[in-house]
């Protein structure tokens, strides 16, 4: 019981002073509360929210929850990834990403990401599509990619993706494509590659932002 009052009083303090809630460490705080058994139920209102900063801090809780609890609130995941907010995009994605890990029927939502006018929401996505299983990767069909409005230029970016045997000519071909798209894949492979072939980072084109961008955080962070 006292676990669900100070959980409670958490979300309170959330919804009045969001600012001290997150200065007095209260997302951390939340979701601990949940991981010692506080209701799972209870991040429906922050998911649920009109606030957008009371959406952000749960779908980050969601995140930190786990792969079954992603999966079990992959829908409000995915219908927040519409909100016109590039750190709620991102949070929301690694929710889609870590639900589909084994139910991938949803997976095709992630793609989303490569389609966004946003840098930061489009280099979130890239750094998720590169650590994707084949299970994921094998959910991705053209009826599907239709039925989202995508471009039929990811399904053969996901055949890349999937290929064990892509050699460093062909990453080569999808980073010098015009296809913004399929530009994006090669930029994706080349992350996943990058320490067994780490010369395709030369390649990496000088006019995509996403790619410099990408181009730093590997030679810094490797």
């Amino acid at each position: 019981m006292e676990n669900n009052i100070t959980g409670n009083n958490l979300i309170k303090l959330l919804q009045t002073n969001t600012n001290l809630f997150i200065k007095d460490e209260g997302p951390y705080n939340l979701l601990q509360h949940f991981f010692d058994g506080y209701p799972i139920e209870n991040i429906n209102f922050l998911l649920e929210h009109e606030e957008l900063i009371i959406n952000s801090e749960g779908l980050w809780i969601l995140s930190e929850l786990g792969e079954k609890v992603c999966d079990k609130y992959i829908d409000y995941a995915i219908k927040l990834y519409e909100k016109d907010d590039d750190v709620i995009k991102s949070f929301a994605l690694q929710c889609i990403f870590l639900g589909t890990v084994h139910n991938p029927s949803k997976f095709m939502f992630i793609l989303k990401g490569l389609e966004c006018n946003s840098d930061t929401v489009k280099i979130n996505c890239v750094f998720l599509l590169e650590k994707a299983l084949s299970i994921q990767i094998e959910s991705v069909n053209l009826m599907g990619l239709n039925k989202l409005k995508l471009q039929d230029s990811h399904m053969i970016g996901i055949k890349k993706l999937s290929d064990t045997k892509i050699t460093e000519n062909d990453i080569i071909k999808l980073l010098q494509t015009e296809n913004q798209i399929l530009q994006l894949y090669g930029i994706c492979i080349g992350v996943k590659k990058y320490k067994e072939i780490p010369s395709t980072l030369n390649y990496f084109p000088i006019k995509n932002s996403v790619a410099k961008k990408i181009k730093k955080i590997l030679e810094k962070y490797g």
